[in-house]
C-alpha cells in the first residue's frame, strides 16, 4: 500500500485512497475521460482515467473511498497517477482525507486557553458559544490553499489568535480582548461553508452567501441567545468593549489602519453622549425639542403617532395637538432616536441613554425575524417607517458596536435590499413592481450608507442602482432632481394637494445628499453645483398663508447645502433662525416642539415635525463635511 506522499515517477502503485473530485471531461478529439484528486491523510494527487471510462464512471462517486492501481507519470511539471483499475473500497472514506500532522487535541486545547483569555465577559461567552457549536477539527482552513486539510482550520484559527495577542501586548493601545476575540472567530463560517473531508467541498449555503457572511450569521445568533438584559446593564471587564466606539481613539485608528474614527463622518456629535446640539445660538432650542420628544416618548419606548397626547402634562398643564397618522409609529420613532442620536446620545451612554435604548428595543421587537421587516405593511408608504427605523439602528451601530444590536440592523437592512427594483431603486411595493422615486430612495441611500459605516453587509449594486436613478431624473439643464421622472417636482395627495409643489425643491435636495454620501464631490460635480443654486433660490421661509412652511424639504436642504458650504450654505444657514428657531413653540405642554406645518405634517405629526426640525438644527453636528468643503 503506497501513501501519497511516498509516490514517485515511473512508480506502478497500488493503494486505497478517497475521491475528493470527480469530473468527467472529453479529449479533444472527443473521447470521455474521468479527472480525478484522490486524496488520503498524507496528501493529495490528481489521477486519470482514460480507458473503460464508461464502466468504471458508474461504480463510484466523490467522496467514496476506492482501491486503485496506476501508474505515476509527470504531467505540467506536477505528479499525475494514470489509473489502470479501480474499484469501490470498503473503507471509510472520512478516515482518509488529508489531515494535520500536529497533535490536534493539544490544538483545541490551546484554542479553549485563548478563549479564555478573553477578559469581557459578555463577548467571552458569545466567542465561547460559537466555538461549542462549530468544531473546527473536521475542517481545512481552505478547500484549495493554505491548510487545505482536516484540522488546518484549527491549526489556522489558533496561529492568527495567537499571533494576535501577542501583538496585542506589543502595541498597548490596541484592545486586546476585541482583537483576540476577532482573530478567535473569523473563520468560523468555514464549517458552514464547507462540507468535511474528503471533498471539503462547498455546501449549498456556503456557494451562495460564503463564509464571511455565514461566520457572521453564526456570531450573532450565538449572541442573541444570550440573557438580553445584557444590553442594558453597564459591560463587565472591558468597559470600552460596547462603548461609543471600539476605535474612538484616533491613535487606534492609526495603528490598525482603519482610517477616520466614527466621529470623522459623524461630526461632532457629543464624545459618549456630551451636549453637541448644533451651532451656537440653536443649542437651546435642540435641547427644548429633545425634552418634549423624551417628555412624550410612550412607555413601550415608541413614539405614537397619533396618539402622543396621551404622554401630555409633564412639561405643561394643557394638551397638546397635531396627530398624525396611526400608521406611522414605526418611522416617527426612528426619527425621534434620529433627533437623540444627533445630539450624541445612544443606546449606552449619554444624557438621553435610557431613552435612546428603550426606543431601539421597541424597533427590535417590531421585526419580522423571518423578513426583517421593523413594522407592518399595512399602509401603502410602510416603507418610508422601515428605511427611517433602519437607519436609526445603524447609526447606532456605529457608534455602539454590539453583537446584540448587529442581527437586529443587518436584517432590516436586508429587507432594504431585497425591497429594490434589481434594475434601478426604491418606492412602495415589495418585491418591486419595476417602479422607483427619489424619495424612499434617498432614505434607502442614508440607511445603506450608514449600515456601511457600521461594517454591515451592503450589496454595491444597491448604491449603484440608486445613484444611477438620481442621474436619470436629473434635468441636466436646470440640475433639478425629478421625483419620479426627470424634472417632475414633489408628490402631492388628496390630503395635501393644496400646498404648491413648486415652494420648495425638496427632491433636489435629496438627490443633492443621496450624490455626496454616494461618493460625489461639490467641488467638482455639475449636477451638484446645479442643484445647489436651486436651493439657494428658495430657502426656507413661512408664509402668512401657511402653505410655505415645507419642513421635509428644509431638512433636506439644509443638510444638503451644509455639504455644498461656500455663501449658498451661509444664506440657507441665516433663514433657519426665523423659519425654524423663532417658530418653535414656547407655550403649556407643547413647549419644546414644532407645529406639523407643511404638506405631510398630516402624516407625521408633532412627533414628526419635531424630531425633523431638532435634526435640521443640529445640522454642524450630525455629518461632518464629506469633501473638506468649506
Amino acid at each position: 500500500m503506497s501513501s501519497i506522499t511516498e509516490l514517485a515517477e515511473d512508480r506502478v502503485v497500488e493503494g486505497v485512497y478517497a475521491v475528493a473530485r470527480k469530473r468527467r471531461l472529453r479529449t479533444r478529439n472527443g473521447a470521455p475521460y474521468l479527472a480525478l484528486e484522490l486524496v488520503d491523510p498524507s496528501g493529495r494527487i490528481e489521477a486519470r482515467v482514460w480507458n473503460d471510462v464508461e464502466l468504471l464512471d458508474g461504480r463510484f462517486a466523490e467522496g467514496d473511498a476506492v482501491r486503485v492501481l496506476g501508474r505515476v507519470e509527470r504531467y505540467g511539471g506536477r505528479l499525475q497517477l494514470d489509473v489502470r483499475s479501480l474499484e469501490p473500497a470498503p473503507d471509510d472514506p472520512s478516515g482518509l482525507a488529508p489531515a494535520i500532522r500536529r497533535d490536534a487535541e493539544e490544538l483545541q486545547g490551546f484554542l479553549e486557553f485563548l478563549t479564555a483569555e478573553v477578559a469581557h465577559e459578555g463577548l467571552r461567552e458569545t466567542v465561547r458559544r460559537v466555538l461549542a457549536d462549530c468544531d473546527l477539527r473536521p475542517f481545512p482552513a481552505t478547500p484549495d490553499g493554505h491548510h487545505s486539510y482536516a484540522g488546518g482550520l484549527l491549526e489556522h484559527t489558533v496561529g492568527v489568535a495567537t499571533l494576535c495577542r501577542e501583538t496585542a501586548q506589543l502595541h498597548q493601545r490596541l484592545r486586546a480582548d476585541l482583537l483576540l476575540a476577532a482573530a478567535l472567530v473569523h473563520d468560523v463560517g468555514r464549517t458552514r461553508e464547507l462540507r468535511r473531508g474528503p471533498t471539503f467541498a462547498p455546501t449549498d449555503e456556503g456557494r451562495l452567501l460564503g463564509h464571511v457572511h455565514l461566520g457572521l450569521r453564526l456570531l450573532e445568533e450565538r449572541a442573541d441567545a444570550l440573557d438580553p438584559a445584557e444590553d442594558a446593564r453597564e459591560p463587565a471587564g472591558d468597559p470600552d468593549l460596547l462603548a461609543a466606539s471600539q476605535f474612538r481613539d484616533a491613535g487606534l485608528a492609526d495603528v490598525i489602519g482603519i482610517g477616520a474614527t466614527p466621529g470623522g463622518k459623524y461630526g461632532r456629535r457629543g464624545s459618549g453622549g456630551g451636549p453637541a446640539g448644533g451651532r451656537h445660538g440653536t443649542e437651546k432650542s435642540v435641547r427644548a425639542g429633545l425634552a418634549w420628544l423624551a417628555a412624550h416618548q410612550s412607555p413601550d419606548g415608541s413614539w405614537d403617532c397619533d396618539g402622543f397626547a396621551a404622554q401630555c402634562g409633564k412639561l405643561g398643564a394643557t394638551t397638546c395637538d397635531g396627530a398624525g397618522s396611526p400608521t406611522h409609529d414605526v418611522g416617527v420613532t426612528g426619527l425621534a432616536l434620529l433627533a437623540f442620536l444627533g445630539e450624541g446620545s445612544t443606546s449606552e451612554r449619554g444624557p438621553w441613554r435610557e431613552t435612546v435604548s428603550r426606543g431601539l428595543r421597541w424597533l427590535r421587537a417590531q421585526q419580522d425575524p423571518d423578513t426583517g421587516l421593523v413594522g407592518p405593511s399595512t399602509s401603502r408608504d410602510f416603507v418610508y417607517d422601515h428605511a427611517i427605523a433602519t437607519l436609526a439602528l445603524c447609526e447606532n451601530l456605529i457608534f455602539e458596536p454590539s453583537p446584540l444590536w448587529r442581527r437586529t440592523a443587518q436584517r432590516a437592512v436586508g429587507y432594504v435590499v431585497r425591497a429594490r427594483d434589481p434594475y434601478g431603486a426604491w418606492r412602495y411595493d415589495v418585491p418591486s413592481i419595476g417602479d422607483a422615486d427619489t424619495s424612499v430612495t434617498g432614505w434607502m441611500v442614508f440607511a445603506l450608507a450608514a449600515a456601511r459605516d457600521a461594517g454591515l453587509v451592503v450589496d454595491p449594486a444597491a448604491l449603484d442602482g440608486a445613484l444611477a436613478w438620481i442621474d436619470a431624473v436629473t434635468d441636466p439643464a436646470t440640475g433639478r432632481v425629478g421625483y419620479d421622472r426627470p424634472g417632475s417636482l414633489s408628490s402631492r395627495n388628496a390630503s395635501n394637494e393644496r400646498f404648491p409643489r413648486e415652494s420648495g425643491e425638496a427632491m433636489t435636495a435629496v438627490g443633492l445628499l443621496s450624490r455626496v454620501f454616494l461618493g460625489q464631490d461639490p467641488r467638482t460635480s455639475e449636477a451638484i453645483q446645479k442643484g445647489a443654486a436651486l436651493l439657494s433660490a428658495k430657502p426656507p421661509a413661512r408664509s402668512t398663508d401657511g402653505l410655505g412652511g415645507d419642513l421635509y424639504s428644509w431638512y433636506y436642504g439644509t443638510y444638503a447645502l451644509f455639504q455644498v458650504g461656500g455663501s449658498a450654505w451661509d444664506a440657507w444657514e441665516k433663514a433657519l433662525d426665523p423659519a425654524v428657531v423663532d417658530a418653535q413653540r414656547g407655550d403649556g405642554d407643547a413647549q419644546g416642539s414644532w407645529d406639523p406645518d407643511g404638506p405631510w405634517g398630516y402624516a407625521g405629526g408633532r412627533v414628526y415635525a419635531t424630531a425633523l426640525m431638532a435634526l435640521t438644527l443640529e445640522v454642524h453636528d450630525r455629518y461632518a463635511r464629506l469633501t473638506g468643503t468649506h
